[in-house]
């Protein structure tokens, strides 16, 4: 039994003419699939993966456009900027006077390095007989040992007396966080 075919290309040449046209079919689509496979099918399935990814982005465009709406409009956030900032200025005292001073308090704490964490401002006590004024704050600064000792330097330098009446440092990190009261006694003169 023989199991390879022989075929008759003489028979196919000259036989019937729906042979001739069968070869013809079957050898374009032979070829047809042949070029389908590899030609057509790794493009399709680019397509495929690339529309595959527009509808992810499609999906997370619209997610974005939902929180878009969400937010607040430009001006709506400048305006509460603009009032937090109106509502925390720690230097906005009546007197002129006292506000140089806080600023000044603020500037040591700049010079050092420090970082200022919170700066309460005590009431003022006036001493009528005596004939000076003390200013008090209470500072949370946090800084390194270095920058403490410096704004220690940087107030012993000044003009002014300033005093430390409390004292509380806590360790974190290589960092202190001190948490300082302040005084300035201050000749009672007129602003």
């Amino acid at each position: 039994m023989n199991l390879t075919p022989d075929i008759d290309w003489q028979f196919i040449a000259s036989g019937p003419a729906w042979i001739r046209h069968l070869v013809g079919v079957i050898a374009s689509l032979t070829l047809f699939s042949v070029l389908w496979y590899f030609f057509i099918m790794p493009v399709r399935s680019g397509n495929q993966a690339t529309h595959q990814q527009i509808m992810t982005a499609q999906i997370l465009s619209d997610g974005y456009r939902r929180q878009l709406a969400t937010l607040p409009l430009a001006e709506q956030l400048i305006d509460r900027v603009q009032r937090l900032k109106e509502q925390h200025q720690p230097h906005r005292y009546r007197s002129s006077l006292t506000a140089k001073l806080t600023q000044q308090v603020t500037d040591y704490v700049k010079l050092s390095g420090g970082q200022l964490i919170g700066l309460k401002r005590q009431p003022t006590v006036a001493d009528e007989d005596a004939g000076f004024i003390v200013y008090r704050w209470q500072l949370n600064i946090k800084a390194s040992y270095f920058q403490f000792f410096e704004f220690i330097q940087l107030i012993n330098k000044g003009t002014r007396l300033f005093t430390i009446e409390n004292l509380t440092m806590v360790g974190e990190a290589g960092r202190l966080n001190l948490t300082i009261s302040l005084s300035l006694y201050q000749l009672n003169m007129e602003d």
